[in-house]
């Protein structure tokens, strides 16, 4: 299964993990779509395909890095909703 699919049932319930699948899925064609437009703009803004291709690999990167920031903790055992523990490795 595609990690962008299987992340949102994780973190959501029934209701909300189909808007969030559907959400993920509409960023990903409205991006597919965007992407060459933004990279052509640069391209004749500039002169250079290398800014384009800048321009498109930094949203991917923060895509990535705001998926890293945003995932889910494990939950602690004590039956509170809402309470997460700590990641392993992590002081706090």
């Amino acid at each position: 299964m595609e990690p962008s699919i299987h992340f949102p049932p994780t973190v959501l319930t029934s209701a909300g993990a189909a808007a969030g699948i559907a959400l993920i899925n509409t960023l990903g064609n409205a991006s597919g779509f965007l992407a060459p437009y933004v990279t052509g703009w640069a391209r004749d803004a500039t002169g250079d395909i290398d800014t384009g291709l800048w321009i498109v690999g930094i949203v991917m990167v923060a895509a990535g890095v705001g998926a890293a920031v945003l995932r889910e903790r494990p939950r602690a055992k004590g039956g509170e909703s809402g309470a997460t523990a700590p990641l392993a490795g992590s002081t706090a």
